[in-house]
């Protein structure tokens, strides 16, 4: 179970980007958390199969042995009884296991969806609204996980009692028929009364094991496509070193467009990029500005053209480690800036393998929250509430702009990651970064025009186009 949720984990880490944009976290988190422990009990389900397979077989080659008219009759009541349950209850299963499955990934999504938006729920008192709809999701998979626990469970009943009726009904006959062998009927009955014991808990664990194989059918079925899929894992080589940023960044001939749209975002993109700039990005909502970045930071690779850094061909196929070198050399700041339930500290220390605390407390500085940081109750040993729940959107956006000061990279990217600050706070922060990243690249996507006023170039995505203004 270990291996499988680690390995899916793994998988799911190190996807690229794109397919990020198109898979349903709510779906990952079910597979990860419920449906690896689903095929871990079917594993186990299906060894118990296999030793109870085994101790049938010798239960009927014993009976062959002392009575095999007694053993024809065991196959005949028992085996087939459980054969035939099995074929009707088959597609039960399997259409229970597919709802099932279905029902806890929308019961997850709703429950992200819900606490993200707690805000709005309270406000509008629609608290009963999100519980009934839960409620719906949440009975429905009861239900059905009910129906195959009884589709496991009942044919033992069923079966002990048509045990008992066949015993019954064979010394009725015989005594009935005033049979010649009555004398050995109740050495015939004792044998078939002791088989059913002994099968009969063999049998009903079989049917069991499958009827519960059976019905995470639909679970261990997900489970086994994602772990086959080869195509969409990016295997990083460890240790691979800072590809070298000397002078510019050349965009030739650029295009892109996402798996799933036949539209291009970006057309033919020429443009050069200069070592030190501080460089602002402007443009409409949905225009490309985002993309554009996404494919500078190497997380989307370009439909055709090359992206050319000191003349290295970032996306040639034959050096795929061009692109992981390239992003040693990227700090990126997103707008909506996600903050572990964790101290400041750790989150400006986020996925770095280093901890130094008086750097942290530098880039706070830089960033223009070190005084509110330390304002507070345990200062930088502050937990910060769950997404930083606790902090402003502004607070949120400085500790993330910190956070990738920290890592001291050539290439800063701020995409609107001022864009909860007040224009007094924004200058501060703005002011700051200048001062510290003086020898290094700044690339800023915005839409206030105040911004402007730091650059050194401006550039507008218009048209799937960039122009230099």
């Amino acid at each position: 179970g270990s291996d499988i949720s680690c390995n899916l984990f793994s998988r799911e880490l190190y996807k690229p980007y794109q397919y990020h944009l198109i898979d349903n976290s709510s779906e990952i988190v079910a597979e990860i958390s419920d449906y690896v422990s689903k095929v871990v009990g079917a594993t186990r389900q299906l060894l118990q199969l296999y030793t109870s397979v085994f101790l049938t077989i010798g239960i009927l080659f014993g009976l062959f042995a002392i009575e095999t008219s007694i053993a024809i009759s065991a196959i005949l009541v028992f085996c087939s009884t459980y054969i035939l349950i099995a074929f009707f209850s088959r597609n039960k299963l399997s259409s229970n296991s597919e709802i099932i499955t279905k029902s806890i990934s929308l019961q997850i999504k709703q429950i992200q969806e819900n606490l993200n938006s707690i805000k709005e729920i309270i406000i509008s008192n629609s608290q009963n609204i999100h519980i009934k709809n839960f409620a719906k999701l949440d009975i429905k998979m009861r239900r059905l996980s009910v129906d195959n626990s009884f589709i496991q469970i009942f044919p033992k009943y069923a079966i002990e009692a048509l045990g008992f009726i066949f015993i019954s009904f064979i010394a009725i006959i015989f005594i009935s028929n005033d049979s010649p062998k009555v004398n050995d009927l109740l050495p015939l009955l004792g044998t078939f009364g002791l088989a059913s014991q002994r099968l009969l808990p063999s049998l009903q664990q079989i049917f069991s094991a499958w009827a519960s194989i059976k019905s995470y059918k639909s679970e261990i079925s997900k489970i086994r496509v994602n772990l086959k899929v080869k195509e969409k894992i990016e295997l990083i080589p460890q240790n691979v070193k800072a590809l070298n940023f000397k002078s510019w960044i050349q965009f030739k001939n650029i295009s892109f467009k996402y798996i799933d749209q036949n539209r291009y975002i970006l057309k033919d993109i020429n443009l050069r990029l200069n070592k030190g700039e501080f460089i602002a990005i402007f443009g409409k909502t949905g225009s490309g500005k985002t993309t554009f970045i996404n494919i500078l930071a190497g997380l989307l690779i370009p439909t055709n053209g090359d992206l050319k850094i000191d003349n290295i061909n970032l996306y040639a196929k034959n050096n795929p480690n061009h692109i992981y070198g390239w992003r040693k050399n990227l700090s990126y700041v997103p707008q909506n800036i996600y903050l572990n339930d964790d101290s400041f500290a750790n989150n400006i220390a986020f996925s770095c393998k280093y901890f130094d605390i008086e750097r942290i407390k530098m880039v706070a500085k830089i960033a223009k929250i070190y005084d509110f940081i330390m304002q507070t109750e345990k200062e930088f040993d502050t937990f910060v509430g769950e997404g930083g729940s606790r902090l402003s959107g502004g607070q949120r956006q400085r500790i993330g702009i910190a956070r990738a000061l920290y890592k001291n990279s050539d290439i800063l990217i701020l995409d609107e990651a001022t864009s909860a600050l007040d224009t007094e706070t924004e200058n501060e922060v703005m002011n700051s970064i200048k001062r510290y990243y003086k020898d290094k690249t700044v690339i800023l996507i915005s839409h206030k025009i105040s911004t402007k006023k730091y650059c050194d170039k401006i550039l507008k995505v218009e048209n799937n186009s960039i122009i230099s203004l």
